[in-house]
């Protein structure tokens, strides 16, 4: 292994952050950029490292995962770990801790922390009232947006990952799901007024596409900024796609897909989609299972922007 390199489980070790964590933020957020070793497996450098460090000292400061994102990666380096800080991280698995530090599991805003684990619970019970009384109360105390990032996003986070561990089901997914839906919706609805005249973004999802939290709250971010939404929810046949184009005329289509599998499934049909409409609309796709680089949808102009979709990049876009 070449010198300065870490494998996956000695940066999990050192900063307590499971690997499944490390995953998912190097997919979502782009906070870290792994080489591969001759194995394929992931090699972390120590840029990697001190960035980790940087993100845990501003965790413990009650920042959320997604708040720290939109920090981007160069600035979390530049800015450095003060003197003294403590390494060691919560571990998001098993909700220990390394080197002695407090125990800690979930990366929730500590006036949220309560509420949070309360959300957990009512999915892990089923108890829909209960989740729907957390984000009441959750709502009266905070703004909209805290209670977004720094409550339904980790809680989603969450509950995604104790369903990919076995430890929920479908129906614990999807009660939650359907519940945090529901109350982006609403903010949604709500920050859309009086942007009937702004440069109009088209947001939907992949045909098949069945986890909509991240689009619907991109859609919301977009709004708050200015940009005027048609959200269309549900997954969306690109016959219909088409047909909503023609109709409300968008100056970007912004398509949602979280995984590998059903971009490719889907991809023909979408690059004869962008064929015929490409004078019509710019064509974004995000999300987990949008590829980093497509030569034929590139060639069509089509933008690729994984997870990390920057707003302020899509409002230069727009020409806001």
């Amino acid at each position: 292994m070449p010198t300065g390199m870490y494998k996956m489980g000695t940066i999990s070790k050192r900063t307590g952050f499971s690997p499944m964590l490390l995953r998912a933020w190097e997919r979502r957020h782009g906070l870290l950029e792994p080489e591969r070793g001759s194995g394929g497996h992931r090699l972390y450098t120590e840029d990697d490292l001190q960035v980790l460090y940087r993100v845990k000292e501003l965790i413990d400061s009650g920042r959320s995962i997604g708040e720290i994102a939109l920090i981007g990666r160069e600035t979390l380096l530049a800015q450095g770990v003060a003197p003294g800080i403590s390494r060691a991280v919560p571990d998001m698995a098993n909700g220990t801790t390394t080197e002695g530090a407090t125990e800690s599991s979930l990366v929730f805003d500590p006036e949220l922390e309560s509420s949070g684990r309360s959300l957990i619970q009512a999915a892990i019970e089923l108890d829909r009232a209960r989740l729907d009384r957390t984000l009441d109360e959750a709502f009266a105390r905070f703004a909209p947006n805290a209670v977004l990032h720094n409550l339904i996003m980790p809680s989603a986070h969450e509950i995604g990952r104790l369903w990919m561990c076995g430890e929920l089901n479908v129906a614990n997914e999807h009660m939650a799901s359907d519940a945090f839906i529901h109350r982006v919706a609403k903010l949604l609805e709500s920050a859309s007024m009086g942007l009937q005249q702004a440069p109009s973004v088209l947001c939907g999802c992949f045909p098949d596409e069945n986890h909509h939290l991240g689009a619907l709250i991109l859609a919301y971010e977009l709004t708050r900024n200015g940009v005027r939404v048609d959200y269309i929810s549900g997954p969306l046949p690109f016959e219909d796609l088409e047909q909503a184009i023609e109709v409300r005329r968008p100056k970007v289509t912004l398509l949602s897909v979280t995984r590998t599998a059903l971009f490719h499934i889907h991809r023909p049909a979408l690059i004869e989609a962008v064929r015929r409409r490409r004078s019509e609309t710019k064509f974004l796709i995000g999300g987990q299972g949008a590829p980093d680089v497509d030569p034929a949808l590139t060639e069509l102009g089509v933008e690729l922007w994984g997870s990390r979709l920057e707003i302020e990049k899509l409002k230069h876009t727009l020409r806001l």
